[in-house]
């Protein structure tokens, strides 16, 4: 079975007002944390979606050993960066994990628990949860593929979780963390300086 992991960097990080992905946390760029969590997580491949512009994104993620993908037009929306992923996977996955660029406190073991739910439910969706909250990663199997790729590329997946969706609940508040404002990025600094961060991610 191939699984597949697809990161989504392409947003314009608007509120953030600069590239949020590229800025330094703990050491390293936002979007390699998010990246090595998938990649030390037993997925077969990670693919991170990008901007054309975004170079310095591009470097992180060859350099964390994902597969780079360019979306020509990111600004039609999150579903299509989705898209532009889902068509660049191995024509082989069976399955698909979806994880935010901008969610770093995402544990490895997180992902693992995911991918290992996702394998074990008949429900074709997995959604990580924490103390009953819905958040990211989720995990799609490869019968909604043709469903998401129908979607218009400005309409949320929640459209097909609806459906119904294995709720996978987690002790990992990593999951419903992500940073899209300064206030957020002194937050996320903040954890890094408190020793809130797990052991498993140096």
């Amino acid at each position: 079975m191939t699984c597949t992991g697809i990161v989504l960097a392409a947003g314009r990080s608007a509120r953030m007002g600069q590239q949020k992905l590229s800025m330094p946390l703990g050491g390293k760029a936002i979007l390699r944390w998010v990246l090595d969590s998938l990649l030390d997580s037993g997925l077969d491949e990670v693919i991170c979606v990008v901007s054309a512009e975004s170079e310095d994104l591009m470097n992180w993620a060859r350099e964390a050993r994902a597969r780079v993908v360019i979306h020509p037009d990111p600004d039609r929306g999150r579903t299509s960066s989705i898209k532009v992923g889902l068509k660049a996977m191995d024509p082989r996955t069976r399955t698909m994990v979806l994880c935010l660029g901008d969610m770093p406190f995402v544990q490895s073991s997180t992902v693992h628990a995911v991918l290992e739910a996702a394998s074990r439910t008949m429900m074709g969706m997995v959604v990580a949860c924490y103390r009953g909250k819905k958040g990211h990663p989720v995990a799609w199997d490869q019968r909604y593929f043709q469903d998401i790729l129908a979607l218009a590329d400005d309409e949320p997946l929640y459209h097909l979780t609806r459906q119904g969706a294995f709720r996978l609940h987690l002790d990992d508040p990593g999951v419903l963390i992500n940073i899209n404002t300064p206030q957020e990025y002194e937050q996320a600094c903040a954890r890094i300086r408190e020793g809130k961060v797990f052991k498993e991610r140096p």
